[in-house]
C-alpha cells in the first residue's frame, strides 16, 4: 500500500464506519465536515496595495478602463488573443474585464485558420 498523509475507509451502509482502524479515517464522516457555504472572503477596496510595489487595485483598474478605451472595447466583446505575441495580461485580460468583454485566448494561434477560429468564438475584436 502506497504511503500517503490521507488514508480512508468507505463502507457500504449508512453512516459512519462502526470500526476504523488507526491511521484512517472514515469518508463519510469526513466529506459530512465540509459546508457547501464557500468561505469569507476580505473586502478589497480599491485602495490597496495589489503588487508589492504598492500599486493599487483602483490603479490597476483605471488604466485597465484606458486601455479598454483605447482598444475601443464594449461589455458583450469577444476579444481574440494571440499569446505567442501579447505578453502583458493588463492588455489582454484586465481591460476587457474592465469593458465587460471576454477573453478568448490562443496558444500557438495558426493564422491560416484564423477566419474559421473567429467564427466558432464569434469573435468581435482582435488584439
Amino acid at each position: 500500500m502506497p504511503e500517503g498523509r490521507h488514508r480512508y475507509l468507505v463502507g457500504t451502509g449508512p453512516g459512519p464506519l462502526a470500526d476504523v482502524p488507526l491511521g484512517w479515517l472514515d469518508w463519510s464522516t469526513e466529506v459530512l465536515r465540509q459546508t457547501d457555504t464557500p468561505p469569507d472572503y476580505a473586502s478589497v477596496r480599491p485602495s490597496d496595495a495589489a503588487t508589492p510595489d504598492g500599486t493599487s487595485y483602483g490603479a490597476y483598474g483605471r488604466v485597465a478602463a484606458e486601455i479598454a478605451a483605447q482598444l475601443d472595447l464594449r461589455a458583450g466583446d469577444r476579444l481574440l488573443v494571440d499569446a505567442a505575441e501579447h505578453e502583458q495580461p493588463l492588455k489582454w485580460l484586465l481591460a476587457p474585464l474592465a469593458a465587460g468583454a471576454s477573453v478568448v485566448i490562443c496558444a500557438n494561434l495558426d493564422r491560416t485558420k484564423l477566419e474559421a477560429r473567429i467564427a466558432a468564438e464569434q469573435v468581435t475584436r482582435i488584439l
